[in-house]
């Protein structure tokens, strides 16, 4: 009977975790599909904005060459842990699939993708502080200024 009890567990427990990883997943495949990639658009990037808006926030020489690197240094980062991400995503796939038995590998597996999901919006949160360091307290200001500026144009439509 307890065999009978924790077979029934498992399959409960697996049935569950296959409906959250489809349904997520075709959800980031559907938003990727309309809006580029899931966790950059979700993510937001500063490194992006500001270099959208050097112009408007008159940067120096000196600290475009600074928010250069940075964005270097960003872009390798997340490489990265996007392709840790994905081979997790890969690995879990195939356990759930191949062998749905093995709750340990598969909840090591989902814990990885959490913990990687993490490392990259810590990454985001980790940039934008630098940025902030590069940036004047006016440029500041004004870079918060263009951004609202910019989500209240957005609200409109």
């Amino acid at each position: 009977m307890r065999r009978q009890t924790q077979l029934w567990t498992v399959v409960i427990v697996t049935t569950i975790a296959l409906v959250l990883f489809f349904a997520l997943g075709s959800y980031a495949r559907e938003y990727e599909s309309r809006h580029g990639h899931f966790h950059e658009r979700f993510m937001f990037d500063p490194l992006h904005k500001v270099e959208r808006y050097a112009k408007d926030l008159e940067l120096t020489k000196e600290q475009q060459d600074k928010i250069g690197r940075l964005r270097l240094d960003y872009e390798k980062r997340r490489i990265e842990l996007r392709s840790k991400l994905s081979i997790a995503r890969v690995e879990l796939n195939y356990l759930i699939h191949n062998s749905p038995e093995n709750e340990k590998e598969i909840s090591a597996r989902i814990e990885e993708v959490g913990k990687t999901t993490a490392d990259l919006s810590r990454l985001a949160v980790e940039i934008g502080s630098k940025l902030r360091e590069i940036l004047t307290k006016e440029q500041q200001d004004k870079f918060r200024e263009l951004l609202l500026g910019e989500s209240s144009h957005k609200s409109k439509y």
